[in-house]
Parts: C-alpha cells; structure tokens; sequence
C-alpha cells in the first residue's frame, strides 16, 4: 500500500515476509500492536532509512488517531481528518487539514495542527513540492 508513495528510486520490493512489508499490511489491516512489532523487529542498519521512517511516522499518526474523540468538536474532527489522511499517504488532505487546524486554533492540543504539519514535512523531505508549498502557506498563516 506504500509503494505509490514513494520516489521511484525508493520503490524496490521488500520480500513478503520481510518485517516492513508486514508492518505495512499491519498497519492497512489497522492492526497497530503487529505494525509496531514488526518494526520493531528491523535491523538497526536498515531502521533509519526513508521507507522505515514513513512507516514509523504512518503508525505514530494511527496511534494518536484514537485519542481523538472524532465528531464531539469540529477542531478534533479536522484533526483526526488530518490523522486519517497521513497514515495512508494521502498526503495533501492531511497538510490541508493540519493547516487547516493551525489557522483556526493554535491552542488545540498544544498546537497539534501545526507540529502535526511539520511532522509530515519531515516524512515528505525539504525537496518534496507539497512540503515547500505548505511551508510557505504555515510562514503566511503564523505571520
């Protein structure tokens, strides 16, 4: 379920059982205890590379989507919209909607929107075209 979202030099194949290729079932399956588990189980020489850390930062957003009593208050809507969108890559949804949320309160949750947004940013890299877009957009919202 990841692949298409990663650069073309990035999207080789892992083996169908290895602990990545797993996770991401896990994680698409919702099942986020086995996400966790399998990468946790990758080798620390392959832990910090960009599809582990998409991975980690997919599961960091299902994990935090539950303490988010979605539809009680239109800011945990938007933010748990925003959560939703980020774990299966829909990447542009999720920026709008973080953004979205930084505009209309900074003091929800400690300022989830925008550190959920920069958070994104970092999964995406400086280069990627959303990122500088968005960047941009935060700098004109905060400023």
């Amino acid at each position: 379920w990841l692949m298409p979202f990663l650069p073309a030099a990035e999207a080789t194949t892992p083996a169908a059982d290895a602990p990545e290729t797993l996770a991401g079932q896990a994680l698409a399956a919702g099942d986020l205890a086995a996400a966790r588990k399998y990468l946790d189980a990758i080798p620390a020489d392959r832990a910090g590379t960009d599809p582990i850390r998409t991975l980690r930062a997919r599961l960091d957003f299902a994990e935090e989507l539950p303490a988010v009593q979605a539809g009680t208050a239109d800011l945990d809507a938007l933010y748990a919209e925003g959560l939703r969108a980020a774990v299966v890559g829909a990447n542009q949804r999720a920026a709008d909607a973080f953004l979205t949320l930084t505009i209309r309160s900074r003091a929800y949750r400690g300022d989830a929107g925008r550190l959920a947004l920069l958070r994104l940013f970092d999964v995406l890299g400086p280069g990627d075209a959303l990122v500088q877009d968005y960047r941009r957009r935060l700098a004109q919202a905060l400023h």
